[in-house]
C-alpha cells in the first residue's frame, strides 16, 4: 500500500489504489483508476521500491510481481495511474531516477535492473503534452 503524506506536517494526503490482484493481467493503458473485482481471497503484490519524481509530480513504484506503476499525483485528490509496465522476466532489484541536465524537462527517465540479468533504461514522454513542447528540451 502506498500512502502519501505532507512532509511538513505529516498530514495524510492520499492512499493510492492497490495494483490488480496477483495472477491477473496488467491494467489497460489510459485508465486513471483501477477497477478490480476482488474477493476476500484476493492477494496483492507488495510494494518493493518507490521513487518520487517531484519535478513531474510522478511516483514510480515497483511491485513484487515485476510490475512497474507510474502514478500521476499532480492533483493529489485525483491521483491515478499514468503508465504501467511488465517487461522484466524476474524480480526487479533496483530502480534509479536519471537526473536531467535540462531545466523543466518534460521527460521522466529512470533505469531498472532485474534478476533476469537485464538493465532497462526508461525514457517516458508525457502524452498529455503537445509534441512540440516535449521536443524543446
Amino acid at each position: 500500500m502506498i500512502r502519501i503524506f505532507k512532509a511538513s506536517t505529516l498530514e495524510h494526503q492520499a492512499t493510492l489504489p492497490k495494483p490488480p490482484p496477483l495472477g491477473t493481467a496488467n491494467i489497460d493503458a489510459g485508465m486513471k483508476r483501477i477497477k478490480i473485482a476482488q474477493n476476500q481471497k484476493s492477494k496483492f503484490a507488495d510494494v518493493v521500491a518507490i521513487k518520487l519524481d517531484d519535478t513531474r509530480s510522478k511516483v514510480l513504484a515497483v511491485y513484487s510481481d515485476k510490475m512497474i506503476f507510474i502514478w500521476d499525483i499532480k492533483e493529489i485528490a485525483k491521483a491515478g495511474v499514468f503508465r504501467t509496465f511488465l517487461f522484466h522476466n524476474a524480480g526487479i532489484n533496483d530502480m534509479v531516477l536519471i537526473p536531467s541536465e535540462v531545466e523543466n524537462e518534460k521527460i521522466t527517465q529512470f533505469a531498472t535492473c532485474s534478476q533476469d540479468q537485464t538493465v532497462r533504461l526508461w525514457n517516458l514522454i508525457d502524452p498529455s503534452l503537445p509534441m512540440e513542447e516535449q521536443l524543446e528540451i
